[in-house]
């Protein structure tokens, strides 16, 4: 059988083909504005909580979101400047997006938070 990337395949796939273009100070300026959100910690968690559960409700699910996020791991960490934390969140993001609904988009994109106005293409647009 061969594993897909989700229903959001197109998406992950735009999100990890342009993952190689982010730079170290668009990123930085991402976390920062990502940094003043109302309830981040509460939001985060949330985020959490239903990726998982998402994953948990199908096993193709999970291992499109499996898939997805090895791959943006190893990306983000092909990026000099990139840490451990750094690979936390590109995995996290990856994640997001193959489980991604008009249910839960509001609540688990707090994920695509630190790719906010980078070169990196993300699935949905802030105002």
């Amino acid at each position: 059988m061969t594993t897909t990337l989700g229903p959001q395949e197109e998406a992950v796939l735009a999100f990890l083909r342009t993952l190689p273009n982010l730079t170290k100070s668009e990123y930085d300026n991402a976390v920062q504005l990502m940094m003043r959100t109302p309830g981040l910690e509460a939001k985060s968690d949330t985020a959490h909580a239903l990726v998982a559960a998402a994953e948990a409700s199908s096993p193709d699910l999970r291992a499109a979101a499996n898939k997805a996020a090895a791959t943006a791991r190893a990306m983000m960490s092909r990026l000099s400047w990139a840490g451990k934390s750094d690979e936390d969140a590109a995995e996290f993001a990856a994640r997001a997006i193959v489980v991604m609904d008009d249910g839960n988009l509001g609540q688990v994109a707090i994920h695509l938070a630190r790719f906010r106005n980078t070169a990196v293409e993300l699935p949905i647009r802030w105002e």
